[in-house]
């Protein structure tokens, strides 16, 4: 049973994403609504006739928010350093120079 009330946050997943969304409503039959969608309370499963594409809902603690928002932070540093266009047009080269110093910092650290 999910144990959550109207305002609490809760992460959503599927099977590409995961985000965070705040409880919108509980329904007179029990149902959870978030983002306009409703969730069984039983299992945090979207209700949905779609078997093979579906949400899940499950309360977002403290550390599993703190994960999401460390995880969104380095796909953004990923997604920038993959980036040519952001590259060539914000990077100087000093820039570069102490973000590889910083790389490099870190993989001596791990071949300790």
């Amino acid at each position: 049973m999910i144990e959550v009330k109207k305002g609490d946050k809760v992460l959503i997943t599927s099977r590409y994403r995961t985000e965070v969304g705040i409880v919108e409503d509980i329904t007179p039959k029990g149902f959870i609504k978030v983002m306009g969608t409703l969730f069984n309370p039983q299992t945090g499963r979207e209700r949905t006739s779609d078997p093979y594409n579906f949400l899940m809902i499950s309360p977002a603690t403290p550390e599993e928010l703190e994960r999401f928002e460390k995880s969104k932070f380095f796909k953004k540093v990923c997604a920038l350093m993959r980036d040519d266009n952001y590259i060539i047009n914000h990077m100087t080269y000093n820039k570069a120079v102490r973000i590889l110093n910083i790389l490099e910092e870190k993989e001596n650290e791990n071949n300790d």
